[in-house]
C-alpha cells in the first residue's frame, strides 16, 4: 500500500478481504495478495510500536493495547 494507513483502516480492509469471496481465479489471487500485504502492513504497525514502548512510558499501556489488538487480528 503506498499510502500509510492508519491501524483500524488495516483492520477493516484486513475484515474486508477476509471475507470476500472470489468468482475467478484471478479475483482469488488478488485476494491472496491483498491479505499478505494488510497483514504486513500491520507487523510493521506492530515493529513500530514496539520500537516506541521503551521510549515513551507515559503511553506504554496505549501501545501495549493497540499491539494486542493488532496480534489478535492477525490471528484470526
Amino acid at each position: 500500500m503506498s499510502n500509510k494507513l492508519s491501524t483500524q483502516e488495516l483492520i477493516e480492509s484486513l475484515k474486508y478481504w477476509t471475507e470476500y469471496t472470489p468468482t475467478h481465479y484471478a479475483a482469488s489471487m488478488l485476494k491472496y495478495g491483498k491479505l499478505n500485504e494488510i497483514k504486513s502492513e500491520l507487523q510493521q504497525h506492530i515493529d513500530l510500536l514496539t520500537t516506541l514502548s521503551p521510549v515513551n512510558p507515559i503511553i506504554q499501556d496505549e501501545i501495549k493495547s493497540e499491539i494486542k489488538m493488532i496480534q489478535q487480528q492477525l490471528d484470526n
